[in-house]
């Protein structure tokens, strides 16, 4: 939307748990013709999606069988 050179976006994730925490460690690769201040904001947009906002936010989940074959 922005007219930006972003060409490419690359999300490297790894795991660990640490003092009975779980920590994501994320990697962000931004391929194209970006500055930073296009990098940083992009960072920002990141932190803002719906998966990251359930991550880490607490969340119930419900499982429920489902009676179709």
């Amino acid at each position: 939307r922005k007219g930006w050179k972003l060409e490419n976006v690359v999300v490297d994730l790894s795991h660990a748990v640490q003092n009975h925490q779980h920590i994501i460690q994320v990697e962000l690769g931004l391929m194209g013709d970006l500055d930073d201040s296009q990098r940083q904001r992009l960072l920002a947009i990141a932190g803002r999606c719906p998966v990251h906002r359930l991550l880490t936010t607490s969340a119930e989940i419900h499982t429920q069988l489902n009676n179709r074959e």
